[in-house]
């Protein structure tokens, strides 16, 4: 797309006035496009958020960008892609957009990516007197990330005084870095949410974020993924007290282990508040999950527990679903590609008083089967509060499936099921289909590269079909043909509140997608 592009889709004639996210990151224009697309004429007057190129005009785009008549008065974040702008180029463009009398400055969210902006800009930007003072959300992705910009951006008398999330390019950050952010004078102190994954922070610099006189006590989200950081750091972050408001913490990827986990759940933690922790792809293992799930534990308030790709074994599951279990608050658990069986998921299903406020479980890629599915159907089953079961390339088979769908099962308030990538097939699907099911509330339902084929779905569309309450069905990469869609697509179908359909990669052709889109007016049919 070029400028002519550009006019063409701002023209009101062009039927974009409901487009709200426009995103032109690798499109050239002259400030004659953009223009188009912000001025006082546009017909893009609802757009929310823009993402453009700063380049090759960078000083026009950026005046065309801040024209006081602008016409996006709904524009709220700003994505600006700046390769190869930095210098005097920089500084200029910045001052342009940090303007008092910039059509900016209802801008929240400023994202500057791929750039070279030095501390010269950045002081231009956070200047006391910037027309940007309501950013509540900075991005900063390029090598211009220096020691010298962290200054600025932590300077006393910053005009971005409603800042809460910061982003920079992780890459750079170091934690010499951190104890500038994290001064007792910074300018940050009203930092919610802080993004330093990948980064180049090591034990010291969790030992810095955590002290009692840092200056993000409001910090409440720390994303830490795939940093250098150890069990050291971890218990530094858990004994600090400088964050004892934080309630997301993010260490996938990181060198904790059991010794870090015990840390973190220790009776005398100062991180109580924690309701998100993710500890994924770690060598966190059950000893570590038996500390965070004991009856004393300091994580009473964890509601969302994350231990993908670790080292956890039914042991570790048994801990969590054990009746004097501290994590009553837990309601959504991910246990994907865990060394788990059958017994261990079993011992979930049973809790009935370790996990009762259990929404939300994910269980893909393990060797759940038919077994745990049972347990999970038993009507004296634990856990009576799930919502949402993700079972995508499980060892469920048809037989599974049945028990799930009985009558009286456990699940009675079950609304989403996942069984993509496994061996369910028709009879399996027929169950669901029957009008005696149990799953009577399910509204999502996921049989992507499944055995499902024209008779599990001529099931699905009984007219007495137990489905009634479904809004979305995946059927991708079935064996689905225009047989199952017609019966889908017949006016007598069970599937009275089907609003999303998908049937990509299946052998239903124009006959039975046309019949669809008659039969529901308004489905969003993806195919």
């Amino acid at each position: 797309m070029d400028d002519v592009g550009a006019v063409w889709l701002a023209d009101p004639a062009s039927g974009f006035a409901q487009l709200t996210e426009l995103v032109l990151r690798h499109v050239w224009f002259t400030k004659v496009g953009i223009a188009a697309i912000v001025g006082p004429n546009t017909g893009l007057k609802n757009l929310t958020t823009l993402e453009v190129a700063l380049r090759p005009d960078t000083a026009g785009i950026a005046s065309a960008l801040a024209a006081s008549d602008s016409g996006l008065v709904n524009l709220m974040a700003l994505g600006l892609w700046l390769p190869g702008v930095s210098g005097a180029d920089a500084v200029a463009a910045v001052a342009v957009l940090a303007a008092r009398d910039s059509g900016l400055s209802k801008l929240t969210e400023l994202t500057l990516d791929e750039s070279g902006v030095t501390a010269e800009a950045i002081a231009v930007l956070t200047a006391g007197d910037t027309g940007l003072s309501r950013l509540t959300k900075l991005t900063l992705d390029g090598s211009g990330v220096t020691a010298e910009v962290v200054a600025v951006l932590a300077a006393p008398g910053s005009g971005l005084k409603n800042l809460t999330h910061l982003e920079l390019d992780r890459h750079y950050i170091t934690d010499q870095m951190l104890a500038t952010l994290t001064a007792s004078d910074t300018s940050l102190s009203g930092l919610v949410e802080l993004d330093l994954s990948d980064s180049k922070m090591t034990d010291r610099g969790a030992e810095i974020l955590a002290q009692p006189g840092s200056g993000l006590k409001a910090l409440r989200n720390l994303n830490l993924d795939s940093t250098k950081l150890t069990d050291v750091g971890v218990a530094a972050l858990a004994s600090g007290g400088g964050l004892r408001s934080l309630s997301t913490l993010n260490l996938r990827g990181t060198g904790i282990t059991d010794v870090g986990a015990a840390a973190l759940a220790a009776a005398d933690s100062t991180l109580t508040s924690l309701s998100v922790l993710n500890v994924s792809a770690t060598q966190v293992g059950d000893a570590g999950v038996a500390a965070i799930a004991n009856p004393n534990t300091g994580l009473k308030n964890l509601r969302e527990l994350d231990l993908n790709d670790t080292s956890v074994t039914d042991s570790g599951l048994a801990a969590l679903a054990a009746n004097d279990s501290g994590l009553k608050q837990l309601t959504t658990l991910s246990l994907v590609r865990l060394d788990i069986s059958d017994e261990g998921v079993a011992a979930l299903a049973a809790s009935t008083s370790g996990l009762v406020a259990l929404s939300t479980l994910q269980l893909d890629e393990t060797d759940a089967g038919n077994k745990a599915l049972a347990a999970f159907a038993a009507k004296d089953a634990g856990l009576v509060n799930l919502t949402t079961l993700s079972l995508s390339l499980t060892k469920i088979t048809d037989v599974g499936l049945t028990a799930l769908a009985a009558e009286n099962n456990g699940l009675v308030s079950l609304c989403s099921l996942d069984l993509s990538g496994t061996a369910v097939g028709d009879a399996g699907v027929a169950a669901l289909g029957a009008s005696h099911c149990g799953l009577k509330k399910l509204t999502v339902l996921d049989l992507h590269y499944s055995r499902l084929g024209d008779a599990g779905a001529i099931a699905l569309a009984a007219p007495d079909s137990g489905m009634r309450s479904l809004t979305s069905l995946n059927l991708n990469e079935t064996d689905l043909t225009d047989v199952g869609a017609l019966a889908i697509a017949n006016k007598d179908c069970g599937l009275v509140a089907l609003t999303e359909l998908k049937v990509y990669y299946t052998s239903v052709t124009e006959v039975g997608l046309n019949a669809i889109l008659q039969r529901f007016p308004g489905i969003s049919l993806i195919w």
